[in-house]
């Protein structure tokens, strides 16, 4: 895990319910509303039909964690 984020703040590809990454392996809880994400993988957005690299945004966001 490379980066840490506050999951209320954040819009990044790995906390996308459209990211393909249905087993939640590349991101970690950690303290609180701070997550750890693996910035270094790309998965397919399922929104938009392409590879997406895991610190990406875009306009689609929705959160896949509840908080």
């Amino acid at each position: 895990m490379n980066a840490s984020v506050d999951i209320t703040t954040t819009r990044v590809c790995a906390f996308c319910q459209y990211w393909w990454d249905p087993a939640c392996q590349y991101i970690v809880p950690h303290l609180g509303k701070t997550w750890f994400y693996n910035n270094g993988v790309k998965c397919k957005c399922i929104k938009k039909g392409v590879e997406s690299a895991s610190y990406h945004s875009c306009a689609m966001f929705k959160i896949k964690i509840e908080y």
